[in-house]
């Protein structure tokens, strides 16, 4: 099914880590042909792989910051998968480093807790 060294996510994961509510991710995989993670034999749970999550930030990217609609993601999907697109790394780039910031304040203000006891 996969490599040992692929990271794996599951969607609650994948929800936390792009801010995607699972629901949402749930109707892109059946509205979005790019979005089909990996799913467990015998189980039938959804597995994430790097390249899915960054599938979820492109989707995400264009359907708030370019108000594009669920029907057109596909084309848009493939055109940026073959020209490339460098708007949507830097988006990536911009939520990847406000989720560390908050993660970051998160643990000062765990710190600054300990400190004081």
């Amino acid at each position: 099914m996969f490599n040992k060294t692929d990271k794996v996510y599951t969607i609650k994961e994948v929800s936390e880590l792009t801010g995607v509510p699972i629901y949402k991710i749930r109707q892109w995989e059946k509205q979005i042909k790019k979005l089909k993670p990996k799913r467990h034999p015998k189980t039938n749970w959804r597995f994430y792989t790097d390249e899915d999550i960054k599938t979820l930030r492109e989707v995400n990217y264009l359907l708030r910051h370019k108000k594009m609609r669920l029907q057109g993601i596909d084309n848009e999907l493939t055109k940026i998968e073959r020209l490339g697109d460098t708007t949507l790394d830097r988006v990536a780039i911009q939520n990847l480093l406000r989720q560390i910031r908050l993660e970051l304040n998160q643990i000062r203000i765990l710190a600054k807790s300990l400190i004081d006891e």
